[in-house]
């Protein structure tokens, strides 16, 4: 009985070990493109801020 406990242990482990690599895999790529599109928004917000700014610059200036 222990030698079953063991060997089914030792089966066990190398089908852990690849899923929990497959788990960090696939948690590695949805922070990539959730840091993608933050940056993407990122980089509408200074667009957005940037016309905003030239815009009350020109009403100022009339």
């Amino acid at each position: 009985m222990k030698q079953l406990f063991f060997v089914a242990i030792l089966a066990l482990l190398p089908f852990l070990a690849l899923v929990g690599l497959v788990y960090l895999f696939v948690r590695g790529i949805f922070t990539v493109t959730s840091d993608w599109r933050l940056a993407q928004e990122v980089k509408q917000i200074r667009k957005e801020s940037e016309q905003r700014r030239r815009q009350q610059n020109r009403d100022a200036s009339v």
